[in-house]
């Protein structure tokens, strides 16, 4: 391990002083724009108390250092597409590089709260009647929540309720289609934690089939969703996975299951980018009205699709080109925006996109920009400093309530952990519709802790008696 840290840290720190020699504005400013967050992400990750944090820095780390980088040395200094107004000046990258070290800094603060809590509560176990009762019942959940996972991602592709890039193909009521989403996104994958936490607990040595299901939820909810990105989920849920094996010497999963469980993923997720593909390409003809052609081969847009598509560096210098416009009642208009089906707020005003009516009417066709771009539509440096402060307390929050509400679970608080971090990433369109998401997660975690508080083993436990009486 110390020798990984050695080399990362010596190609950073080659990579940076080489890039500075390419970067249009000033070299000190570039430098410490790179020593601070490809700091901020190596403390993040090795410090392994802070999922949050730790998928957070890794999503900021590709969105604007990794994207920078590539832009400095193979396109001289021309960034990605969606930047807008942005005039390229020495002072506009300047600027650009201050606004995100800022931003940076503001959300890493919040990694020093809580840090003597989350050492006491990872070290909680669950009630020894959920083991026991999973562990006598063990096939029976694995056989159930294959057919629970063969049941909503079926029904969501068969009828289209939520699938990315369109609109819904079959309107039903808001308990149904919130159900499907939230199993969909993270509900299928949370119980998949639950089951490789008392794997651990019961058998200590974890074997294939708990991963094998893990493997099925992630990649079938990411093909119902027509998602490219069933590869997250199922890394994060490992790193969970990898971090309680760190913090118990008794749990651990052989390495011959270690590398079968790698390779079937990595096969699964290029299985699932080539089926999604395909399909996105033929409903997207479709949903347009346009002749069902065969796809062209889309194995060339992958390497562009794996350097572009992070959120980040680009959004923010587009905002930075709309400096005369920066304000309070932005913000605040840009806070008023609904979901609908015409072009976004900041498609409309801030990047003028080329997605015209006909694109929207037919596909949910969005440009997202991010948190640290969204702050700064206030033209504030105090504001994206403090609000990025407190965005960032309130994840370690509620990373915090998850583990102690799974009685120290680190694999489903990872999980939580990157779906917080993933929306602060993404963050832009419909900010006010963001309580759906946050209230899917707090009721994630409150029937967590029904499960592990023995409320539900006490209600089985009624239910036998009642039967037997």
């Amino acid at each position: 391990m110390k020798l990984i840290k050695a080399i990362s840290i010596f190609l950073v720190c080659l990579i940076t002083l080489y890039s500075s020699n390419l970067f249009p504005g000033n070299k000190l400013i570039f430098i410490i724009f790179s020593t601070i967050i490809n700091f901020f992400l190596y403390y993040s990750i090795f410090e392994k108390k802070n999922f949050f944090h730790t998928y957070l820095f890794t999503l900021l780390w590709l969105g604007f250092w990794f994207k920078l980088i590539i832009s400095l040395n193979f396109y001289n200094a021309k960034l990605f597409d969606g930047t807008g107004d942005f005039n390229y000046y020495a002072e506009s990258f300047n600027l650009l590089l201050i606004l995100s070290s800022i931003a940076f800094t503001g959300f890493f603060l919040p990694i020093y709260f809580f840090k003597k809590k989350y050492k006491r509560l990872e070290s909680l176990s669950p009630l020894r009647t959920n083991v026991s009762f999973y562990s006598k019942y063990r096939i029976h959940f694995w056989f159930i929540f294959i057919i629970i996972i063969l049941l909503y991602s079926g029904i969501n592709y068969h009828f289209g309720i939520y699938q990315r890039g369109r609109p819904p193909q079959t309107l039903t009521p808001f308990y149904i289609s919130g159900t499907l989403r939230w199993l969909l996104l993270f509900g299928g994958a949370s119980i998949s934690t639950l089951i490789l936490r008392y794997e651990y607990v019961s058998n200590k040595i974890v074997g294939l089939t708990p991963f094998f299901l893990l493997m099925i939820e992630t990649f079938l909810s990411s093909v119902s969703i027509l998602s490219r990105g069933m590869i997250f989920p199922f890394l994060v849920i490992l790193y969970g996975c990898l971090i309680t094996e760190s913090n118990n010497k008794h749990f651990k999963t052989l390495n011959f299951t270690k590398v079968t469980i790698l390779t079937i993923g990595i096969c699964l997720f290029i299985s699932s980018l080539k089926i999604i593909n395909f399909n996105r390409e033929i409903l997207f003809q479709k949903d347009r009205g346009q002749e069902i052609s065969k796809p062209k081969n889309t194995n060339t847009r992958f390497i562009g699709i794996a350097i572009t598509r992070w959120v980040g560096i680009e959004g923010l210098a587009a905002v930075i080109g709309k400096r005369e416009k920066l304000s309070s009642d932005l913000l605040i208009e840009a806070l008023k925006e609904k979901a609908s089906t015409k072009k976004s707020f900041y498609d409309r005003e801030i990047i003028q996109s080329l997605y015209t009516q006909s694109h929207l009417k037919s596909n949910n066709f969005i440009t997202v920009q991010g948190m640290i771009s969204f702050l700064y539509y206030s033209g504030s440096k105090i504001f994206l400093f403090t609000a990025c402060f407190l965005i960032g307390l309130l994840c370690r929050t509620i990373e915090i309530i998850a583990l102690k509400a799974s009685k120290g679970n680190l694999i489903f608080t990872s999980l939580i952990s990157y779906i917080l971090a993933f929306r602060v990433i993404h963050f832009g369109y419909a900010p006010s519709q963001s309580y759906l998401l946050m209230s899917a997660i707090i009721i994630n975690i409150i029937i967590f802790y029904i499960i592990e508080s023995g409320y539900l083993s006490r209600l089985l436990y009624f239910f036998k008696s009642g039967q037997k009486a």
